[in-house]
């Protein structure tokens, strides 16, 4: 597959943006169920989207790329049966039961797994090659490797380039919906973590990403086995689009011809000024750490062009001259920062670097206060003129015209043709038509998109037709070669599944509920069986060569060993030799554990929200599937019990983040050899830690140890805690990861008590999460 340069598109602007700029593809939302929730086309719009897309040769890839409700399943049939009909060339999908409807309902419709999906490894690329997806969008926390061992695979690997990063592993974020109902995973972010937070002493932006910035590493991304290079930014202008898009093309372009990215420092600068947060290669690249997150400044970052010089009040306003170190152009929005921050936009005559620029401000800056320059007037108006006018799409013309006979007119784009007749010719009475004076008519496009190339007229004898018939001729005939020209696009074959989707469906005769609990992994075992307890599920924190044959890891035949929701290849194979060794049961934490593993459980990492869910795993071999946080009880309620075991949380901090970065780290402004870190053993890391916010509210870290690093769980300042309002139809969730033996053990009592109907003395007050109020 040749490479694939894929452009976001927020509006039909920025759409021809993307063309403009050399895009070979460009991925959008419809008005529903995408995770951008106001960068969606209605339907009138996602029509006339699609459709200029196809006509410029451009591939068209639709979001519907947020987790379903049981509710909403005949509502996304509807939208699906609506993208065939548009012929959108794929969609791109989060939802693993939506993957099974399409593929069991529209088989014709190509399949790209989101970056939602979390997808890490080379397990989860087979999985998905085995369900019938094509392609997938790899998580952001690949590193090169990573993706060679996907691509590998076979499937066709996309990856991100360049744009906004979420600091939380795709797909496993609840922040935001933990915190006020806005779902990530229902494309309604309210973006908490580019909020102001502390870890002991260190304040800051602790969670928000730099931007990515790739632009110096396409070969290397290309080498690894990645086709399609992706740009973040639905939400953003169509200046950003244009540009951001012009300087990958360039990018790929000499890669393809095995040239080097010369001037890129200057290339970098330029984007830097259209947007950035400071940009970072990624964890691709083995950016680590305080090369990952901007502490001090979460919106655009801009480019610094000068410094405040001289300070002159003059009644109600300032005069500030600014000694500049860029030339600044009129209209240029501006911002001065210093103690505080003030915007403005300049007004005046183009003033070179080195000279003086005066600025008319609302209150009066500090001498040495920096001048940044966060819009760049000349370099968006630049950018406007390149895409105000789309590049013409050549034809060429024949025109036969014979006395008595209906006009004939032939048009030719490339390989699409069309023949239409028009009125009959007459016999010229006096001044007969010939080549240049039909060419000026047929040439007359006005603002279709062609442009004549090539024109042959043919005439058997002296003929004549009025203007006005050549011309509704042309226009009948452009119109009909841009419908062809639309209809040509070849879609691209959708992958068939390896697997068998069409089950039937085997009726699970529910049992008593029981208790799952989930447990450290130096958890005394006797102790919590002894309380009362159904299923122990033990969660490991340390993957370090070895650390799993702990002897304090108790795990039993009858237990279960739970993985986090990202792992390696070699973790995930080392974690599966030992489940073998033990004879213990797997929860899979992610899609990449229900392939070779044996599962027979499915923890929150898989999200469950729809009976096509359900089915997808009871093919899989998993009995049990606990439910999703967000859901509301409507939500459960509207699920089928007798497929699996449903296991709904009733106690515990919820994980809302999966980190990749370490905020110890960040803290003292480390950007390298996490592999050899060892803060938490030495007591100066983040395990016991919290990361505070603005009120106050501490959220608990928990550190799971690799050989390459930690992925860290930061989870929510209260503990979900449903008591009574936890209903006796399912099976129930506690967990006690983050509680001291004596807390666990109190709470794990408490709930088996209540589960066998008895009731037992109130712990603490109820906390009910999002079950009573569900998510947006």
């Amino acid at each position: 597959m040749k490479p694939e340069l894929l452009s976001p598109a927020g509006s039909i602007e920025a759409i021809r943006a993307a063309i403009a700029a050399g895009a070979d593809a460009l991925y959008l939302g419809s008005s529903s169920h995408g995770a951008r929730a106001t960068a969606g086309f209605d339907d009138e719009r996602l029509q006339e989207a699609i459709h200029l897309a196809h006509l410029y040769g451009l591939r068209v890839y639709v979001t519907v790329n947020t987790l379903i409700k049981q509710q909403e399943l005949n509502d996304v049939r509807q939208l699906l049966k609506r993208l065939i009909m548009l012929r959108a060339d794929a969609v791109i999908v989060q939802d693993l039961g939506l993957v099974r409807l399409i593929k069991t309902e529209f088989p014709e419709l190509c399949v790209h797994a989101s970056t939602q999906m979390s997808i890490h490894n080379s397990n989860g690329a087979r999985f998905l090659l085995d369900l019938g997806v094509s392609r997938v969008v790899l998580a952001r926390e690949c590193d090169i490797e990573d993706i060679n061992a996907v691509a590998q695979t076979g499937i066709e690997t996309e990856v991100f380039v360049h744009g906004a990063m979420c600091v939380s592993v795709s797909g496993q974020c609840l922040m935001s919906s933990q915190i006020g109902g806005r779902s990530g995973n229902r494309g309604k972010c309210a973006q908490p973590c580019r909020l102001q937070y502390s870890f002991k002493d260190h304040s800051g932006a602790l969670l928000s990403m730099h931007d990515l910035n790739t632009l110096a590493h396409i070969p290397a991304l290309q080498k690894a086995g990645a086709r399609s290079f992706k740009i973040e930014g639905r939400l953003k202008r169509p200046e950003y689009v244009y540009l951001v898009t012009k300087m990958y093309r360039k990018a790929l372009d000499l890669a393809e011809q095995g040239l080097t990215f010369h001037n890129v420092q200057a290339d970098v600068h330029m984007l830097a000024q259209v947007f950035s947060r400071g940009f970072t290669a990624g964890h691709a690249f083995s950016n680590q750490d305080s090369k990952l997150i901007g502490t001090l400044r979460v919106s655009h970052l801009g480019s610094q062009i000068g410094q405040v010089i001289k300070v002159q009040p003059r009644g109600g306003f300032v005069l500030a001259d600014v000694h500049l170190t860029q030339t600044v152009n009129n209209g240029d929005g501006l911002q001065i920062r210093g103690i505080d921050e003030q915007d403005c936009i300049y007004s005046g005559p183009v003033t070179l670097k080195g000279q003086i620029a005066t600025l008319r401000l609302r209150t009066p800056p500090t001498m040495g206060d920096s001048v940044w320059r966060l819009q760049d007037e000349a370099q968006l108006m630049s950018a406007r003129a390149e895409y105000e006018h789309l590049p013409k799409l050549f034809f060429d013309a024949v025109l036969k015209l014979s006395p008595g006979n209906p006009a004939q007119l032939t048009v030719t784009h490339q390989d699409v043709s069309v023949t239409l007749a028009g009125e009959i010719a007459q016999p010229a009475q006096k001044q007969p038509l010939d080549k240049e004076s039909t060419r000026r008519l047929i040439a007359k496009t006005g603002s279709t998109p062609f442009e004549l190339k090539d024109y042959t007229f043919v005439s058997d004898a002296p003929a004549f037709m009025p203007a006005s018939a050549i011309n509704a001729l042309r226009r009948a005939v452009l119109s009909q070669l841009e419908e062809r020209i639309v209809l040509s696009h070849q879609l691209p074959k959708a992958a068939l599944p390896r697997m068998q989707l069409h089950s039937v469906r085997s009726r699970f005769l529910g049992s008593k509920p029981h208790l799952y609990t989930v447990v450290p992994a130096n958890a005394d075992r006797a102790a919590f069986i002894a309380a009362g307890l159904d299923h122990l599920i033990f969660y490991p924190t340390n993957y370090r060569e070895g650390q799993l044959a702990n002897p304090s890891l108790q795990v039993h035949q009858d237990d279960y060993l739970l993985l986090p929701p990202q792992i390696k290849d070699a973790d995930l194979s080392m974690a599966q030799g030992f489940i073998k060794n033990k004879g213990c049961k797997l929860a899979a934490n992610n899609i990449g554990q229900l392939l070779d593993c044996q599962a027979e459980l499915s923890f929150e990492g898989i999200p469950v929200w729809n009976e096509s869910t359900l089915l997808l795993l009871q093919a899989m071999g998993v009995k049990a599937a606990v439910l999703s946080r967000e859901l509301s009880e409507e939500d459960v309620k509207a699920l089928p019990h007798d497929i699996l075991e449903l296991i709904l949380p009733v106690y515990g901090f919820a994980q809302v983040m999966q980190l990749s970065h370490c905020p110890a780290r960040v803290a003292l402004g480390l950007i390298s050899n996490k592999a050899e870190c060892r803060m938490c053993e030495r007591g100066n890391g983040v395990l016991g830690e919290h990361m505070v916010d603005r009120f106050g509210c501490r959220y608990p870290l928990l550190p799971t140890h690799f050989n390459h690093g930690c992925l860290i769980s930061m989870h929510f300042h209260k503990a979900l805690h449903l008591a009574e309002n936890a209903p006796r139809s399912l099976n129930w969730l506690i967990d006690l990861r983050l509680e001291t033996p004596e807390n666990a053990l109190n709470i794990a009592r408490y709930y088996a008590k209540l589960l066998r109907g008895e009731r037992p003395n109130p712990l603490f007050p109820v906390e009910s999460g999002r079950y009573f109020l569900g998510v947006e």
